[in-house]
C-alpha cells in the first residue's frame, strides 16, 4: 500500500540531558512571568524537587500559581478548577512537572484559561481548540510523549468518559528531559510507563499501512525500550538506560511514526481506556494486559505484520515455520518481557474480574462509537471476545 502524505512541523523545542532541570525557569521566563504551575501528588514533595523549583522560580522574579493533587488519570473538575485559579491569577503561561496525566492537565487548563468556550465539547469533538497559554513542560515520568505532541487526555468526573482532544495549540513549547529526575522512580511506574510507550509504537504500526523507514524506526525504539527496561529492572540508578528510555517514549508519540501512516489503529487504548475511566487503573498498567492480547487476536485475522514486526524486534530468534507462527512468538515474547519486569498480564493483576467485562465493552463504546480500528474493525462482539482472552489467560 503507498505511503500516505503528510505535512507536518514540531513546534516544540526538546531540551534533553542531566541537569536540564537547572534552567527550567528560565525557560519558564521566556514565555511569561505569571506562571500556573501544575504538578502531582505527593512524589514532587517527597523527592525535593517542588522545593527546588520553587527556589528557582522565586530567584528568577517569577509570580506562581500552584495547582497541585493531579492523580494517574485527570479529571474534568481538577481541569476546571485549575482554569478557575489561573483566570484569577492572570496566568500568562503553564508549566508541567510530572508524567503524562499532569501534561495533559496542564494542557487543557491552558486552553481552557484561552479559549471562553466549553472545554469539555473539545474532548467530545464537538469543536476544535484553537488556542491555549504557553506550555513549558518538565517531564518526571517518561510514558506518554505528551511533552512534544498536540494531545490531551481528560477524564468526566460523572460520566467517566475518557476522551481525548487534539490540536496544535497544545504542543508545549519547551519541554524538559532530564533523566537524574527519573533515577528515584519506582520500578512499578516506570515498567507502566514503558508498556504505554511500546503501546503508541504498535497502534502506529498497525494500521494496515506501511511506511518502511519509519515502521524500522517504530521497531528500533520498542526494541531499545526493551533493552533498557530490562537494565533498570537490575540496576534502577542506571542512568544511561534512563536517558534511553526518556527518548523512546517521546518519539514513540510525537507524530514522527505517523508519517505516510494512516493515523494509527488505536483499538487497544479505546478498551483501556474503558478500564482507567471506570476503574481508574494505571493507563501503561492497563496496556500491558490488553495489548499482547489484541495482538495476537489481530494476527489470527493478519499475520503478516505481526511476524514483520517480531523479527523487527526480536531478530531471528523468533522465527518459526509458518508466518503465523512468527507473529505469535513475537507477541508471545512481548508478554513475556512484560511479565519479567513486572507487569500484570491479567484481568486479575489489575484488579478486575471476569464479571465486569460487559460494563467495560459498554463504556468503550459509550466514549467513542463503534467500531474502531484501522487493522480490524472492532465492535462490542469483538471486544468481549478481547477481554475474554485475557480473563482466560489469568485462569490458565
Amino acid at each position: 500500500m503507498a505511503q500516505h502524505s503528510y505535512t507536518f512541523s514540531w513546534p516544540t523545542t526538546l531540551e534533553c540531558g542531566p541537569g536540564a532541570t537547572a534552567r527550567a525557569a528560565e525557560r519558564v521566563g521566556q514565555y511569561g512571568r505569571r506562571v500556573l504551575w501544575v504538578y502531582g501528588r505527593a512524589s514532587l514533595q517527597r523527592s525535593g524537587l517542588h522545593a527546588r523549583l520553587s527556589r528557582q522560580l522565586a530567584a528568577y522574579g517569577l509570580a506562581v500559581c500552584e495547582v497541585g493533587g493531579i492523580g494517574t488519570n485527570p479529571l474534568l473538575s481538577q481541569v476546571q478548577a485549575g482554569v478557575t485559579a489561573g483566570r484569577a491569577f492572570g496566568a500568562d503561561v503553564v508549566f508541567t512537572s510530572g508524567g503524562g496525566s499532569v501534561m495533559d492537565a496542564g494542557k487543557a487548563m491552558a486552553a481552557g484559561i484561552a479559549e471562553d468556550a466549553d472545554l469539555w465539547a473539545a474532548f467530545q469533538q464537538h469543536r476544535q481548540i484553537v488556542a491555549a497559554l504557553p506550555i513549558v513542560a518538565l517531564v518526571t515520568l517518561p510514558a506518554t510523549g505528551s511533552e512534544m505532541n498536540d494531545v490531551a487526555v481528560v477524564t468526566h468526573d460523572t460520566t467517566r468518559d475518557k476522551l481525548v482532544a487534539s490540536s496544535p495549540a497544545l504542543y508545549p513549547r519547551h519541554a524538559i528531559l532530564d533523566p537524574e529526575l527519573t533515577l528515584d522512580l519506582p520500578l512499578p511506574l516506570t515498567m507502566g510507563g514503558v508498556a504505554d510507550l511500546i503501546s503508541h509504537v504498535v497502534e502506529l504500526y498497525f494500521d494496515g499501512s506501511r511506511s518502511p523507514l519509519v515502521d524500522r524506526f517504530g521497531e528500533q525504539i520498542v526494541a531499545a525500550a526493551i533493552a533498557a527496561a530490562r537494565r533498570v529492572h537490575a540496576d534502577p540508578r542506571n542512568l544511561e538506560a534512563r536517558t534511553t528510555l526518556m527518548h523512546c517514549a517521546t518519539f514513540a508519540l510525537n507524530g514522527l511514526l505517523a508519517f505516510g501512516k494512516h493515523g494509527g489503529d488505536w483499538s487497544s487504548h479505546r478498551i483501556e481506556h474503558a478500564m482507567s475511566a471506570l476503574y481508574d487503573v494505571h493507563h501503561g498498567t492497563g496496556l500491558a494486559v490488553v495489548l499482547p492480547t489484541w495482538m495476537a487476536w489481530a494476527a489470527e485475522h493478519v499475520p503478516e505484520p505481526f511476524a514483520r514486526f517480531a523479527l523487527g524486534v526480536f531478530g531471528e530468534t523468533v522465527r518459526g515455520v509458518t508466518i503465523a507462527d512468527t507473529a505469535r512468538a513475537g507477541i508471545l515474547r512481548l508478554r513475556a518481557f512484560y511479565r519479567d519486569v513486572g507487569l500484570p498480564t491479567t484481568l486479575e493483576g489489575l484488579g478486575l474480574e471476569r464479571s465486569q467485562i460487559p460494563a467495560l465493552v459498554e463504556k468503550a463504546g459509550q466514549m467513542r462509537p463503534y467500531p474502531y480500528g484501522a487493522l480490524c474493525a472492532i465492535g462490542p462482539t469483538e471486544a468481549t471476545a478481547i477481554l475474554e482472552r485475557i480473563a482466560d489467560w489469568g485462569e490458565q
